[in-house]
């Protein structure tokens, strides 16, 4: 059983995180809470701007660094990744995938990782996508615990200490015959 809030946990340090989270908070986030008015979203993250959020938003809690981000994620619900630009493999969604939490990310948040949509996570690049993925999870709880059990399955198979490890060694063995 979810928490029904959403989260998201990022370093803030990153202009993209700020960006994207902006973003959210601008043009998602009133329709999210028109249609959900008892909805809480809760923002970790290190180094938040004093001048962050550029406004007060209704049931946004600003929580700023915890001591630790994994309880922090296991005691929340659903993970918000609202990226609009930069690149690398995003390690919180990694993280959060591993721990079985439903995420809805964009195209760019979910770059460097090949998980698929509605089956290991949700994707929404638009403010009514965001909420259609929202209805999604709420219409629909027992897809939102499915999708946590595949993003575990994914990453056991995708992203495991010793296929990562695999790769190193064939990569360097390959540079060693050249």
């Amino acid at each position: 059983h979810f928490p029904v809030h959403l989260f998201s946990i990022a370093s803030m340090n990153w202009i993209p995180n700020i960006e994207g989270l902006q973003w959210f908070l601008d043009k998602v986030w009133m329709k999210i809470y028109a249609k959900y008015p008892d909805l809480l979203f809760y923002i970790a993250g290190r180094n938040i701007p004093y001048d962050f959020p550029k406004k007060r938003y209704p049931n946004v809690h600003i929580v700023g660094e915890v001591p630790d981000a994994k309880q922090f994620m296991t005691d929340n619900g659903i993970m918000i990744v609202p990226l609009l630009s930069g690149s690398g493999i995003r390690i919180k969604i990694i993280e959060a995938m591993m721990l079985g939490k439903p995420i809805i990310t964009t195209s760019v948040g979910k770059e460097g990782i090949d998980a698929i949509h509605k089956e290991n996570l949700l994707i929404a690049d638009t403010p009514d996508a965001f909420v259609s993925c929202l209805d999604y999870c709420f219409k629909h709880p027992e897809q939102m615990h499915a999708l946590g059990a595949n993003a575990v399955e994914y990453i056991r198979r995708h992203h495991n200490n010793e296929m990562i490890a695999n790769k190193l060694m064939d990569f360097y063995q390959r540079i060693l015959k050249q």
